[in-house]
């Protein structure tokens, strides 16, 4: 395939930290959009022949998912995720950069499975939020909300605590079961849609 390329190595490095990709994830992150779908797709098969990628494809009719890391089930898990991330990042104004997107952040107890930051280079604001990706196995609500009482009165706030606790983005399809779940909840929960996060991100952190 010859030499690995700036891109190429970028889009590795990519895959390795979000673990499951598609093709049209990774197109908007690395491919512009006039020769993005074919230029991606060519470069994608060089690199699986070249064995830097692997992929499988899902279903019958499905496209193709390219990792490097051994296969997981749970791979649409960190699809949610990274869709997210694209959204971010595609649809920041000039103004914004995702100065943070870490996947499966810690803190104590809670295991976020993402925590993110966005700058507004020209106000010189943050805005931090986590993101859950339900799955519909794993509660979240009360684990968010032990943390945020027991750092409510303590006097050594992690660095993202600036201002408060962070809100959170749960992307699911269960809104109404997870609306009734945060009700009265100290946290702050942005429930919306995988549909709605790939039209409009900052939108849903809006509400």
């Amino acid at each position: 395939m010859g030499r690995i390329t700036p891109r190429d190595a970028a889009l590795l490095a990519e895959v390795a930290e979000g673990r499951f990709y598609l093709r049209e994830q990774l197109q908007g992150l690395f491919f512009n959009k006039l020769q993005g779908p074919q230029k991606a797709q060519e470069r994608l098969r060089k690199l699986c022949l070249a064995k830097q990628l692997r992929r499988r494809r899902i279903g019958s009719q499905g496209g193709y998912v390219y990792y490097s890391n051994p296969w997981s089930e749970k791979y649409n898990h960190w699809l949610v995720l990274n869709w997210v991330y694209v959204a971010l990042t595609t649809q920041a104004k000039s103004w914004q950069k995702v100065s943070v997107f870490k996947r499966e952040y810690v803190f104590g107890n809670l295991r976020a499975d993402a925590l993110a930051c966005v700058d507004n280079i020209v106000k010189k604001e943050r805005q931090i939020f986590f993101i859950e990706a339900d799955n519909a196995t794993h509660p979240f609500v009360d684990k968010y909300r032990k943390v945020a009482e027991s750092l409510e009165f303590s006097l050594n706030h992690p660095w993202w605590y600036a201002g408060g606790f962070p809100r959170v983005l749960v992307v699911t399809n269960r809104l109404s079961k997870i609306g009734e779940s945060v009700l009265g909840s100290p946290v702050k929960y942005c429930l919306t849609t995988l549909d709605d996060v790939r039209q409009d991100v900052y939108a849903c952190l809006r509400r």
